[in-house]
């Protein structure tokens, strides 16, 4: 799921409708054992156009309109999402990439952190940052200790996959948006000039952030994310997806 394209053109549609919708194209890989992509390839690192954050509304206009396309004869799908290894941790967009934060020169946080995106207030973002457990009040609860502000709320981001979840029968649950109304999370074909459509590249639509779950995720709001198909039951398929906002690369069962 390492980046190797941008991700962060605007959309502003939302998804009419609840049901899953998956393209018919799947980018089935093995994972490896670094803190990368699957085959090793370095995580992806936040993109400088922070506003990207605000693409996580939702962009498929569910109205039968056809995903961008890309026009070059010769289609090369050899940069599209692939699934990660979170096994060291996982990627956190936005996050400063300087020694302010525990001296750590990486756009990750550890299995044990959560990675807090806050909204804006006013033109501006206020930092991102790893908080230091995985508690429903990690974010607003740490942000003054770096330097943010999560006054206007925020997603929490507290895992890639399973194994950044603490517990046995742990699971890594994609959340649907707190402002999605009737709309819940859902994949689909990607809305992205970036990813020939006849690769079929798939796309989240209305996550909220990711939360830790004993067993099960919650029926009807949340999704398992996976990172390999030892993860799934009764023979799914782990299939990579992106998040347009801070272009998070995700596996789901299928």
């Amino acid at each position: 799921m390492g980046l190797l394209k941008s991700a962060s053109s605007k959309k502003a549609a939302l998804f009419l409708g609840g049901a899953l919708v998956v393209s018919g194209s799947l980018f089935a890989v093995a994972c490896g054992t670094d803190n990368g992509d699957a085959d090793g390839t370095p995580l992806p690192t936040p993109e400088a156009g922070r506003d990207a954050r605000t693409g996580d509304g939702g962009v498929d206009p569910g109205d039968g309109s056809t995903p961008i396309t890309d026009a070059a004869s010769n289609v090369d799908c050899g940069e599209v999402p692939r699934l990660t290894n979170n096994a060291q941790g996982f990627y956190c967009p936005f996050k400063d990439r300087d020694a302010g934060d525990g001296g750590r020169l990486s756009s990750n946080c550890e299995s044990s952190e959560t990675c807090c995106s806050p909204n804006r207030i006013g033109n501006d973002f206020p930092p991102s940052f790893c908080a230091a457990s995985k508690a429903d009040n990690a974010c607003p609860n740490q942000a003054a200790t770096f330097n943010s502000d999560w006054s206007a709320g925020g997603n929490p981001w507290q895992c890639g996959d399973k194994r950044n979840c603490p517990g046995a029968n742990a699971v890594c649950c994609m959340t649907t948006r707190p402002d999605a109304g009737n709309n819940k999370f859902n994949v689909g074909p990607a809305f992205n000039g970036d990813f020939p459509k006849s690769c079929g590249v798939l796309e989240g639509f209305q996550g909220g952030g990711t939360v830790c779950r004993q067993n099960a995720c919650t029926a009807g709001t949340e999704t398992a994310m996976c990172s390999g198909d030892a993860d799934c039951p009764n023979g799914q398929k782990c299939t990579p997806f992106f998040i347009n906002a801070g272009n998070r690369y995700f596996g789901y069962c299928r």
